[in-house]
This record gives C-alpha cells, structure tokens and sequence, in this order.
C-alpha cells in the first residue's frame, strides 16, 4: 500500500499543476483580450507623442485622417457618434479612435492632447469646434489649431480675438469652384492664400473670342490670374512665354481668383459667367 503521506503530496502536486496551468492559460487570455479590446475602444499606443488630433470623423474629418495616415503620420482621432460609418474604416487602418465628446477636456487628455503637435478639430459644429480648440489650447498653448468654420465672419472674429489663425469656411472654399463647375469648366483645385481663395481651372480658346490672337500677357494684363500651362499644337508648354499668342483650340490650365476666372473665361470662350460677388474667404 502507498503511504497516505505520498497520497497527499501526489494531489497537491496535481493541484499546484493544474492551478499553474489555469494561471498560464488565464494571463494569456488577458493580454490576447486586452489588445484587442484596445483595438476596438481605440486606445492610444502608450507614449504616443507629436502626433495629430483629428475631432470629428464625418466627411471631412475622415478624409483628413486618411490623408493624414497616407503621409506617414501618427494620427489619433474622436468621434461622438459611436455608430459612426467611419469609425470602422479608421480602425482598420490602426488608427486609434476614442468614442466621446472632443468638447470634453476628459476626452482631449486621453488623446494625449499635451503632447500632439497639432488638432484639427472638424465636425458640422462652430461653437463646439471652437470650445475644442480652446480646451487644446488650455492643455497645450503651444499646439498648432486647425479649425473648421462654416460660418466665414465667425472665422475672422475667432482668428483676432483667439490668435488662432488656421480656419477655413468651407462653404466659402467650395463656392468658386462649384461657380466654375456650373458654367462648365473643370475645376483642378481651389487654394485658400490667406482670406482669398484661387481655382485652379481649365478652359479653352474658342473662334473668335477676344483672346483669339493675342498673346498670354494681354491675356493676363488686369487680370488677378495667371496661365500656367498651354496646350496646343505644338504640344504643351508650361508657364508659357508672355508673347506667346493663343490660337483657338489651346487648352489652357490657370489659376485666378474668382474675379480673375470670370474675366478669362469671358476672354478665351466669350461666355457672359459673371456673377455678383460673394465673400471670398
């Protein structure tokens, strides 16, 4: 017979063994469960620094990020709305998304806001926009403030009275190129330089036009544009020569203010665009 004293240490050591065993097994759950949990809830890398906040995860703000991540920058970002369709197509990417509102400075310290090098702050909101700027600002003076504006005197109030000097209406943006769009012409970009705005657009010398003959610099003379590229016969010609003349069917790509596009468009295909002048910020 067995001694009952090895009967006992043989059951203790079966009950170390299995215990040690559920132990392993458990903490390796645990780390497997909290990646991924991290994953889900968007919880920053730890020691995340010098990178960017986007606030906001609807069409501007996902196409930002996705810019963002395209360039080969640390992103983090926030987004109220939990059943937001882009919050999906961000973490994909691994890019960290926390669920929460960016007015809250709860929110913009676990983002780690103090040290991030710059916030963009882009939902449909003007007055949360700027209370999310402002709580940055609070946790970080020395951020760099991208804000979103729909409202374009609000714009200008904020940037004097706030010192911060990047804000965009983007009703006031898209404007000169869906006015280009509507008379027909392709619209390559619009530039925000300062509180003007220029559009990058193409147009063509059409028969008989005023601009039927004469040279690039008559062409530009007076006018807030420039022809950055000609493409005729002889093939294309980039910031072609100021005597250059233009024949009907060159196809010209210019940069002009609002203005300025109006009166090429008149000069190179005689067509009456103009229309009454709208704030250019």
């Amino acid at each position: 017979n067995t001694p009952i004293g090895l009967k006992l240490f043989g059951i203790g050591l079966m009950i170390v063994g299995a215990t040690t065993l559920t132990v392993f097994f458990a903490l390796i759950t645990d780390a497997i469960v909290s990646i991924r949990l991290d994953r889900a809830l968007g919880r920053l890398p730890v020691g995340l620094r010098d990178h960017i906040v986007v606030c906001g995860l609807g069409n501007v703000g996902y196409r930002v990020v996705t810019r963002l991540h395209e360039l080969g920058m640390a992103v983090a970002a926030t987004e109220k709305v939990e059943d937001s369709r882009s919050i999906p197509q961000v973490r994909r990417l691994g890019i960290p998304v926390i669920i929460g509102d960016a007015r809250s400075p709860e929110t913009l310290q676990a983002l780690n806001v103090a040290a991030a090098r710059c916030v963009v702050v882009a939902t449909d909101d003007d007055a949360a926009n700027l209370e999310t700027a402002l709580n940055a600002r609070a946790q970080n003076p020395d951020i760099r403030v991208v804000m979103r504006l729909f409202d374009p005197d609000l714009a200008e109030r904020v940037e004097r009275a706030f010192n911060i000097p990047i804000s965009r209406s983007v009703s006031a943006l898209a404007a000169p190129s869906f006015a280009a769009a509507a008379v027909g012409r392709r619209v390559v970009a619009s530039i925000a330089v300062g509180k003007r705005v220029l559009i990058a657009a193409q147009t063509h010398v059409e028969p008989g036009s005023p601009a039927d003959g004469i040279t690039v610099a008559q062409l530009e003379d007076g006018t807030e544009g420039r022809v950055l590229l000609v493409e005729g016969k002889a093939g294309k010609e980039w910031a072609p020569a100021p005597e250059r003349n233009l024949a009907p069917g060159d196809v010209m790509t210019v940069v002009a203010t609002r203005p300025g596009l109006i009166h090429m468009l008149e000069s190179t295909e005689g067509l009456q665009v103009g229309v009454p002048a709208t704030n250019q910020r």
